[in-house]
């Protein structure tokens, strides 16, 4: 009681793979995304986060250890192998063009069902990994999305932990998007260094300050919800990460209340 669905991450029973890439099946998959987006505008949820890549969150390793043992993912370009390039990995401009083609096709279908659709940058931020260009990884490429296809229901999953590791500012982006209405919700970790090489770290420490990015959220009148996604593993925890997500949230409940006391 007093629950409500917020949002969900990711179209139900679908592959983003074929559109992604383009490839045979590209037709099936995007009408059934539509069906994905209509289904939860019928289930009352308002906000559908997605990502734009198909291997998923990228690290090169699961175990780092950090602080009292715990375990936390990194990524560090120098352990990168030296795979062999696929033959039929499309052109960045080939990459673009499908997603504008996903675009033109889900957008107005999110709207009829009022849901809003919250793209979150690629992870690990790089120009390209698994020998796929990422498109969405600079405050640019999010600006050349928004206006590709322009729609009330289409902003951003502030990632934050990722924006953490890229080359760009987070308040930079938390201005940009924010000034426009266009962040949608919010994943709430951070992470240590920046590409090339970074790995996550808990919430309290970083190389942002939790209340400073709160403070910054409240400023651009951000209201929608604050969570976190990806957290260290400690010892005695659950596969979910129970005990590590607890501290996360306790801390972000007491950071925001701090905040708006301010």
């Amino acid at each position: 009681e007093g629950l409500r669905r917020a949002a969900v991450e990711g179209f139900p029973g679908c592959s983003t793979e074929p559109v992604i890439y383009g490839r045979d099946g590209m037709e099936t998959e995007l009408e059934q995304i539509k069906s994905a987006v209509r289904a939860v505008g019928r289930a009352g949820i308002p906000v559908l986060g997605y990502d734009w890549s198909p291997q998923g969150v990228g690290r090169t390793s699961v175990g780092t250890k950090w602080r009292g043992g715990a375990k936390v993912t990194e990524y560090d370009s120098a352990d990168l192998g030296n795979g062999t390039p696929p033959t039929d990995t499309p052109s960045e401009a080939q990459l673009w063009g499908n997603y504008e083609r996903f675009l033109e096709e889900v957008l107005p279908v999110a709207e009829e069902a009022g849901v809003k659709l919250a793209l979150h940058p690629n992870d690990p931020p790089v120009d390209e990994f698994d020998n796929t260009p990422f498109l969405h990884t600079t405050i640019e490429a999010f600006e050349r999305t928004m206006e590709m296809v322009p729609s009330p229901n289409h902003g951003i999953n502030l990632g934050i932990g990722t924006w953490s590791a890229s080359e760009e500012d987070v308040f930079d982006v938390i201005d940009t998007f924010g000034s426009r209405d266009e962040i949608f919700y919010v994943h709430f970790r951070d992470v240590a260094g920046t590409v090339p090489s970074f790995h996550e770290t808990f919430v309290d420490e970083g190389n942002y300050d939790a209340f400073d990015l709160l403070a910054a959220l409240d400023d651009v009148d951000y209201e929608g919800i604050v969570i976190p996604d990806h957290v260290p593993r400690v010892a005695g925890d659950t596969d979910w990460g129970h005990r590590s997500r607890s501290f996360t949230v306790g801390y972000l409940r007491a950071a925001l209340e701090a905040v708006q006391r301010d």
